[in-house]
């Protein structure tokens, strides 16, 4: 570690007056500011929205003439760093001290001292967003400086192991909770460790930070009431009511709006902590999120076949065989098993957490489980955000919108397996990106390993570039609003899928990181000795590291190639068969719609088969392997089979009732008996299907099989949600109505824009959050009838903002799953309501 030398040596009388002074000033500072927005807060928020951006920044110079005129600061200067002379090569070589003192990025940084401790206050950001600025004020004076300490303390880590700050020194340290907030105290080692105390030095800088921040508020405050009232209507405390919920995107429609991000909007949010709960209510919704998905690509045909294309649209060799094709893309499909398991074993771990919820505070020494479990998730969070990360650089790499930027080396391992290596085919970093190509930046960015460990103390933080992932995250956010169709439209469905799950894990990551106090590190090895827990199990067993076509070194080539044949022609017999079109009232489309269902679940009892035998080799035991392949058997579920069997009942009835000639049944191809077994060839026996054929069972096997989706049934039948009845305006209804299609649906003929949605859905009762990336939260509100139900999770669709109707039978099927909704939960407002 380089030794940054410090300005001064403080006596212990000298540092105890230093910090109490900024402690009482930002608190005098904060005092003036709630009694302003108590008395005139109505009138600050008129006059400051009233500006236009050109006045706002007039008026921001004249509080702070030396405010940082752009946003993302730290990008900039890492940009004007790689940019000195021989540092890219130093970069590039990782020579430990190469970088002249003079260049360091710490020394670079030091002139900017406001804005390395406060990244959010700039001129652009907010003279350009005007809520930003009332969001900022209503949190500082809304929650107290020791709330905001760590989150303060937090955005200095990079800066303080860049060496940016001039500090003085005093060997003491500086309480960070309770009522003695700010109060020097002697040196303790236990406590310095948990953070419950910090170093004078650090801890001086969050508490300059505060009061400069309250200064500079108080400021602009000051600006904004100069002047007459007198010509100007005031309502006193408006100002609360007005921010309570966070910052909005309003979505052009004037009584419906959709929140923002907390997460990449922290500053203008309440303060970020450490909570169970929050922790426990996102590892749900993904998981939640991907158990859908993977239950509608084995329930919904039409789903699969557009999830397929995407995938195939991935598949960049030209020279690909279409057997391998389809092979590739089936096991690209079990990836997203993988991503459901990923965050089991995160709930999993939040779960044994919250049998202490309630019992921790700062100051209190930890238990000692409840310290190692959280040790632990912190250690898997990493771990998996490196994994995460891998996958999506490789998507990237060979994604339609940025794979020409790439060439490739493929070196062949053997018959069945080839390592491929991608390189740039420019020598840019990815900083020199930014520029040039801020898309790609910003995901590349993301891969960065170095991101889960922004805390690293070593030389290497000298002379490389890293990021913070909110910080890149923003960036992301706010080039997609204002970029161009084709060049936002470089960044796929799959594309940024899997992006919003690498954000949903920083997430998570980050608040754990802000747990007081603070536990010891872990390396995932150390962690991976702990007996108990799923992850830990399929973590020993090797799972993340099967490669795409089976266990590494396991089975033998013939096998795996084998097993690579029969994915792929099951996957091709399924893309083959006739999609139904037209109205659903027709012999044709019964027939059709039978028989793409039945090669869709022999393609999905292929899956399990491979997926058996996987574990199996893996040495995974048979209670996990039964687990896993409940989610993998949906299209086995005795009330799935009744849902299909009912609605070609009803299409029967229809197409009797209307005469429809039969004939077309005749030419249509016979549908291919549905395979129901999890496991191996065994003797089978006949078994009626919901699709009219013969479907074989594995009499054996199954026995497991059936016995866990009977108690799956049982579960959904204990759940059964009591009949709603809600009433919304004509545009609301016309949208969703396009959840329930009529039997005469046809494909071509429906599609939702994302506002005409977020409106209908509001006025159902959901409040829409976006959460991370394209991913939008959808929660009942207190006076919502399905409150207390939970949320759900929808992809804002990317790029055009448009549900296509395929996505809305989807969504509707998703909304019954959870909600119960039907084609009958919504009617037509009166007239007298509005």
């Amino acid at each position: 570690m380089f030794e940054f030398n410090y300005t001064a040596i403080l006596t212990d009388d000298e540092a105890s007056e230093q910090s109490a002074n900024l402690v009482a000033r930002t608190r005098e500072n904060l005092q003036y500011l709630r009694e302003q927005c108590e008395v005139n807060g109505s009138l600050i928020v008129k006059r400051w929205k009233k500006k236009s951006s050109e006045k706002r920044k007039v008026l921001l110079s004249l509080v702070d003439p030396d405010i940082y005129p752009n946003q993302w600061s730290d990008i900039r200067f890492s940009q004007e760093f790689v940019g000195l002379p021989n540092i890219k090569k130093y970069c590039q070589l990782r020579i430990p001290f190469a970088v002249p003192e003079e260049h360091r990025q710490g020394n670079v940084r030091r002139p900017y001292r406001n804005i390395c401790l406060l990244p959010y206050i700039n001129l652009q950001g907010l003279k350009d967003n005007p809520a930003k600025l009332l969001h900022l004020i209503y949190n500082r004076i809304n929650y107290s400086p020791q709330q905001w300490a760590p989150f303060d303390n937090y955005l200095l880590d990079k800066q303080w192991n860049l060496g940016t700050f001039a500090t003085v020194y005093n060997r003491s340290c500086i309480i960070m909770h309770g009522t003695d907030y700010g109060k020097l105290v002697p040196w303790n080692e236990d406590l310095a460790h948990t953070w419950d105390i910090v170093g004078f030095p650090r801890a001086n800088l969050v508490l300059e930070a505060q009061m400069r921040l309250s200064e500079f508020l108080k400021g602009v405050v000051e600006r904004l009431l100069d002047g007459n009232f007198e010509s100007e209507e005031i309502s006193g405390g408006s100002f609360d009511r007005a921010f309570a919920f966070g910052l909005k995107k309003v979505t052009g429609l004037s009584n419906c709006v959709e929140f923002a991000s907390k997460f990449i909007n922290q500053p203008f949010s309440a303060p970020p902590s450490f909570n169970i709960s929050s922790l426990r209510s996102i590892a749900q919704s993904q998981k939640n999120f991907h158990a859908d998905h993977l239950w509608l690509l084995q329930t919904d045909p039409l789903s699969m076949r557009h999830y397929a294309a995407n995938l195939l649209n991935g598949l960049q060799r030209e020279n690909m065989r279409r057997p391998q094709k389809m092979c590739t893309i089936s096991i690209m499909l079990m990836r997203n098993l993988t991503s459901l398991q990923i965050w089991e074993w995160i709930e999993e771990e939040v779960h044994k957490l919250g049998e202490f919820d309630g019992q921790i505070k700062p100051g209190i020494v930890l238990h000692p489980t409840y310290a190692h479990t959280l040790a632990r998730l912190t250690a898997l969070l990493s771990h998996l955000i490196r994994d995460v990360a891998g996958f999506c650089l490789v998507a990237i790499q060979t994604r339609p919108g940025f794979r020409s930027e790439y060439r490739k080396e493929i070196t062949y391992v053997s018959r069945s397996v080839e390592k491929v290596v991608h390189h740039r085919k420019d020598d840019l970093t990815t900083i020199e990106l930014y520029e040039k190509d801020p898309l790609q930046f910003c995901l590349l960015a993301l891969t960065d390993a170095s991101m889960v460990s922004l805390n690293d103390t070593s030389t290497d933080a000298l002379y490389t570039v890293s990021h913070e992932p909110v910080e890149i995250l923003a960036i992301l956010e706010d080039h997609l609003t204002k970029a161009r169709e084709q060049d936002a439209s470089r960044l796929d469905e799959v594309l940024y899928a899997s992006f919003s799950d690498l954000s949903a894990l920083h997430q998570i990551l980050f608040m754990v990181r802000l747990h007081q106090p603070r536990v010891p590190t872990l390396s995932i090895e150390e962690a991976m000795k702990e007996n108990e827990g799923k992850a830990w199990r399929y973590l020993r067993a090797g799972y993340l590291e099967q490669d795409c076509l089976g266990p590494c070194n396991v089975e033998t080539e013939d096998e795996r190639i084998l097993a690579c044949k029969s994915l792929g022609n099951f996957m091709e017999k399924f893309l083959n068969t006739e999609k139904p079109t037209g109205s659903k009232v027709n012999q044709k489309w019964l027939d059709q719609d039978k028989t793409q269902r039945a090669a869709c679940s022999q393609f999905w009892a292929q899956i399990r088969k491979r997926y058996r035998q996987i574990l199996e080799l893996i040495k995974l035991g048979e209670d996990d392997i039964s687990n896993d392949l409940k989610v993998l058997s949906a299209d086995l579920d005795l009330k799935q089979i009744s849902e299909v069997q009912n609605e070609h009942e009803e299409i029967l009835k229809a197409i009797a009732s209307v005469g429809t000639p039969t004939a077309e049944k005749n030419n249509t191809p016979k549908a291919e008996p549905i395979q129901t077994q999890w496991g191996t060839d065994a003797q089978l026996e006949n078994r009626p299907s919901a699709f009219g054929v013969k479907v074989k069972v594995k009499t054996h096997t199954d026995n497991v099989a059936m016995e866990a989706l009977a108690e799956c049934t049982e579960d959904n039948e204990e759940e059964a949600l009591p009949a709603i009845k809600v009433a919304v305006s004509k545009r609301a209804l016309d949208t969703l109505q396009a959840l329930y299609p009529k039997p005469s649906f046809e494909e071509r003929t429906k599609s939702i824009d994302w506002v005409s949605f977020v409106h209908a859905m509001n006025e159902a009762g959901f409040i829409a959050r976006q959460i991370h990336g394209s991913e939008y939260s959808f929660e009942p509100a207190p006076t919502c009838q399905w409150y207390g139900r939970g949320k759900i999770v929808f992809h804002k669709p990317h790029p055009e903002p448009k549900y296509e109707a395929w996505k809305l039978l989807g969504i509707g099927k998703r909304m019954k799953k959870w909600f119960g909704w039907d084609a009958n939960t919504f009617e037509l407002r009166g007239k007298r309501e509005g």
